[in-house]
């Protein structure tokens, strides 16, 4: 089964908040949330609800360096975990770098955060010089010059702040129940009205297709009615090709459809 795989370093404002952090992931990991709440506690109340997910499997926890090495996989829908880091920072973290092994599309996304921020890879190196060997990965010192496209490093044209990230993800995630909602509710209209599913979404794209072709016809009305001379000329051809473009249209997408 194809699985989303996450690799996630976690680097602190001091030692200690470290440690708690470490300590609340082992227990949750352990399945012990009456620990892992205890020390979320001392790391400044940090919600378990926003840190972990109970789907997540394979979990791994680890000191590496000066900072943690926190691993795990999930489903494949799960990309970044963005509520997770907007909650850390909110309670120690100072800089972390995210990734994720879409198995599904062997595809690897990677993302570096400082202070809250996504910015680019070589912002957060220059900030923190001394992390590259710790969180570089071997193979991408193979070659001079390999690195953010080799890993799958997304840049920022400018930094942004994690919690525009989170809203824009939930946007997203809304959005996309709004259209199974649709998308179900649409087939449950179709099937009490006795239509076939098949039928009702080819006459879907065919309404569209037609009125691509009114669009077109009306702007090309439009257009040569206020450039060129001969109002009528021009109104009557509008209206041969209000009828022969949203065909036209029409016949090509049903060609497109069944070919």
């Amino acid at each position: 089964m194809s699985q989303n795989v996450h690799t996630l370093h976690l680097f602190f404002e001091d030692p200690i908040r470290l440690k708690y952090c470490q300590l609340v992931f082992q227990y949750l990991q352990s399945d012990n949330p009456e620990q892992a709440e205890r020390w979320a506690e001392k790391l400044g109340g940090a919600d378990l609800g926003k840190l972990w997910d109970s789907d997540w499997f394979n979990h791994g926890v680890r000191a590496q360096g000066p900072g943690l090495v926190l691993s795990f996989d999930s489903s494949t829908h799960d990309g970044i975990p963005l509520q997770m880091l907007e909650e850390l920072f909110a309670h120690g973290l100072r800089s972390a770098v995210a990734e994720v092994f879409y198995d599904q599309v062997g595809e690897t996304e990677r993302m570096f955060f400082e202070q809250g921020m996504w910015v680019t890879r070589d912002a957060f190196y220059g900030s923190n010089p001394t992390l590259k060997a710790v969180v570089e990965r071997a193979e991408d010192d193979t070659e001079e010059g390999e690195g953010e496209e080799g890993d799958g490093t997304k840049n920022p044209s400018k930094p942004v702040p994690i919690s525009t990230l989170r809203t824009q993800q939930d946007e997203r995630e809304r959005e996309g129940r709004e259209a199974v909602e649709a998308m179900v509710g649409m087939f449950k209209d179709m099937r009490e009205s006795g239509v076939n599913p098949v039928d009702g979404i080819m006459g879907i794209f065919m309404l569209k297709a037609g009125f691509k072709g009114l669009v077109h016809a009306a702007l090309f009305t439009l257009v040569t009615v206020l450039l060129f001379k001969g109002f009528w000329l021009w109104m009557g051809l509008g209206l041969l090709l209000a009828v022969a473009l949203p065909l036209y249209y029409m016949s090509t997408e049903r060609k497109s459809l069944f070919s």
